[in-house]
């Protein structure tokens, strides 16, 4: 089977778009990770209390990690 130029670069534009695709989960993944671990340590909240000025982004940063875990596992369940 002949492969022409333009099937040539569909097939490595597809390549490099799951390999992008597994970088970003895998980033994803890692940084929900270690925003749950800081999450259930308490570090976050220890973090606010030492620096009041950094509570309402810190807030954010917790509900963006809440958020950020629940569509990775939702997407998990949906992979399995």
């Amino acid at each position: 089977m002949k492969i022409t130029k333009s099937q040539l670069r569909e097939i490595i534009r597809e390549e490099i778009q799951q390999i992008n695709e597994a970088k970003l989960w895998s980033n994803l993944t890692k940084v929900s990770n270690a925003l749950s671990n800081l999450r259930s340590k308490g570090w976050l909240r220890k973090a606010a209390k030492q620096n009041p000025e950094l509570k309402p982004d810190l807030k954010k940063v917790e509900k963006a990690a809440s958020q950020l875990m629940i569509w990775i596992d939702d997407i998990a369940d949906r992979l399995d």
